[in-house]
């Protein structure tokens, strides 16, 4: 009988714990911490310990995307005896090059030319090329022979540099000595 009881109380038990919240769990991207949501959650009223039916998923989700500029999406879902947030942010915009003066890319050393990588212009070296400090490398304008246009020259050159430098470097020499010092240990079991 006394196990009957038992088993009785312990499912009542369980039963009444698992009308509550005991978890929240939040994942966001990179720049809002989870710390900042957990401690609006906290300014809220939601914290481990609710009961479920205190906690409206559609109103909390709408309060955070309200309070935070830096939401775009949040998804609150109650799962079990866990809350579950997944939170998306708002990504800057690309980053536009509006110049009035057009730019092209010279040389600042002499070398030779190993890669060639452009975003926008003509390159006017190839892989293999030798140049001097100061020679153009991409032109500010794009397209073919009959329609090119002018754009801001954006790329990376990479070349072999041909440079001698002489530098003083100090060192130092750890010169170790035997002391005929012994170092023994004893472990009791």
């Amino acid at each position: 009988m006394s196990i009957l009881l038992g088993c009785i109380l312990f499912l009542s038990i369980m039963y009444y714990l698992s009308n509550f919240i005991w978890k929240i769990n939040i994942v966001t991207e990179k720049y809002v911490s989870p710390y900042e949501i957990r401690s609006q959650l906290k300014e809220y009223g939601v914290k481990a310990g609710i009961k479920k039916n205190y906690l409206d998923v559609h109103k909390l989700e709408n309060k955070i995307l309200k309070d935070n500029d830096n939401v775009t999406w949040v998804k609150a879902r109650i799962d079990g005896v866990n809350l579950n947030l997944e939170i998306s942010e708002n990504q800057a915009p690309p980053k536009i090059y509006k110049e009035e003066t057009l730019s092209e890319l010279a040389a600042n050393k002499d070398g030779e030319i190993v890669r060639v990588y452009t975003i926008s212009g003509t390159p006017v070296v190839k892989e293999g090329d030798m140049i001097k400090k100061g020679d153009l490398l991409v032109k500010a304008e794009q397209g073919k022979e009959g329609g090119t246009y002018p754009v801001h020259a954006i790329g990376d050159i990479i070349a072999k540099t041909f440079y001698e430098e002489e530098l003083e470097v100090p060192y130092k020499i750890k010169n170790r000595k035997r002391t005929g010092k012994k170092l023994k240990k004893f472990i009791l079991i």
